[in-house]
């Protein structure tokens, strides 16, 4: 899928968001690293920012310092879910030296129920020291004030079409396909700021160029 192969890597890759990715870097520079809410509709550059920062903070040692979960399905709501995926991993410290915590990058946070909210209340802070949180949320109303007051949010906007259509002409030129500027235009209005949706739009595309039929 294109959308994985053309993530970004980085910091400097990540469009649309420069006031958000510009705070992180300074506060990654001065080592002021908190749990952190990045709140914002699909496609906005949420989970690809959370793993940049992994990455810039592990490197290497990614693996066993990052820990990806994701709420959304309905078997991963609950205070069950909390307690045996959640709880254990903040509880243990680094497995390297070089790391001074681990990270753990929880997707679609506003699915947990209230109850498994108030789970982690406690354990948000007894464990800060070992994990610090990144979750991702479409609806932030969703997560409780006792959990918000534990995170510093970033909101991220839909991208702009300037910065939307750059990218998705950088991907068309390297997959070798030419694309016209109204085709461009034509992605950017429907998907409405989601660049994930417009790299998707833009891979059906690619057989016929000149066909609209079942994207549009």
């Amino acid at each position: 899928m294109w959308v994985e192969l053309y993530r970004p890597q980085n910091f400097d890759e990540i469009v649309g968001q420069p006031l958000i990715i510009n705070k992180i870097k300074q506060n990654l520079y001065t080592k002021n690293i908190t749990n952190m809410m990045f709140s914002g509709p699909n496609g906005t550059g949420k989970t690809t920012t959370a793993l940049a920062i992994a990455k810039h903070l592990f490197g290497n040692d990614l693996v066993g310092n990052f820990k990806e979960v994701n709420a959304s399905d309905k078997t991963k709501r609950g205070i069950e879910f909390v307690s045996k995926e959640i709880i254990p991993y903040l509880r243990h410290t680094p497995l390297t030296v070089s790391a001074p915590f681990k990270l753990l990058l929880l997707e679609e946070a506003d699915s947990l129920t209230t109850e498994a909210q108030q789970a982690l209340r406690r354990p948000l802070e007894k464990y800060n020291k070992n994990t610090r949180i990144i979750m991702t949320v479409n609806y932030p109303d969703n997560i409780i004030n006792a959990i918000k007051s534990r995170f510093i949010e970033y909101e991220f906007s839909p991208i702009g079409n300037s910065s939307l259509i750059r990218r998705l002409k950088y991907i068309a030129e390297n997959e070798g396909i030419d694309f016209t500027e109204k085709q461009y235009g034509k992605i950017a209005e429907k998907v409405g700021g989601d660049l994930r949706k417009g790299v998707n739009i833009l891979q059906n595309m690619q057989a016929d160029t000149s066909d609209f039929s079942g994207v549009f």
